[in-house]
């Protein structure tokens, strides 16, 4: 650390926070504490990333198929011909 010029501090909290947001892994070994990061894990996790989005978007996309159907149904109902004879009636009972 100090003989690079980097202050010690400064690579404790780099470390740490790496530490935090899982980008790495620590285990404390008798006075030493040893820092690693494996390929496959990020790769794992970005996978599994991928296919919870992946699914959450095939549930969204169905649900607004479902809309969309409902609107067209709610639309072809707003149509129906004794329609204005059912607001004409609403518009005398208020």
């Amino acid at each position: 650390g100090g003989k690079a010029g980097v202050v010690t501090q400064a690579i404790k909290d780099v470390v740490q926070s790496l530490c935090d947001d899982n980008i790495i892994d620590q285990d404390k070994i008798g006075s030493g504490s040893f820092f690693w990061s494996f390929d496959s894990k990020n790769r794992l996790k970005f996978e599994n990333k991928i296919k919870r989005l992946t699914e959450e978007k095939a549930t969204l996309l169905e649900d607004q198929g479902k809309l969309e159907k409902k609107l067209e149904e709610s639309k072809s109902t707003r149509k129906a011909e004794d329609r204005q004879a059912k607001l004409a009636e609403y518009q005398r009972l208020i």
